[in-house]
């Protein structure tokens, strides 16, 4: 488990992200428009620097729901790789034959190819 200070700072960084996006959206609209003038950019600039640190996206870190864990978290479940793996491994357990037999037959088992696992 991770440090439950951390998990916090990092909840409190999607807060933050979440209060300046507009903002920080409507200066880099301004930032990347090619017929604004060079002192106007400029000073979307010096705005956009002004924002906390933490408002911008890249400061999150993908932890795992569960654990907290920063490392080897698959994105799209949510979990570390440890957590993935347990929850896979109760689902083989708790695979009757019937189930597994029904499995193995289905087209989609067949177009996995050889020593392919199907979760």
């Amino acid at each position: 488990m991770s440090k439950l200070s951390l998990i916090n700072r990092n909840e409190k960084r999607k807060l933050l992200i979440v209060k300046f996006s507009k903002k920080r959206l409507a200066l880099q609209a301004i930032i990347d428009d090619p017929k604004a003038s060079e002192e106007t950019r400029y000073a979307a600039r010096l705005k956009i620097q002004a924002l906390p640190r933490n408002s911008n996206k890249t400061r999150v870190r993908n932890r795992c729901a569960l654990t907290g864990r920063p490392r080897g978290v698959y994105s799209k479940f949510g979990l570390g790789r440890h957590k993935l793996r347990e929850f896979a491994m109760r689902v083989l357990f708790q695979m009757s034959a019937a189930d597994s037999s029904t499995l193995m037959d289905s087209p989609t088992a067949s177009k996995l190819g050889r020593h392919r696992a199907l979760y």
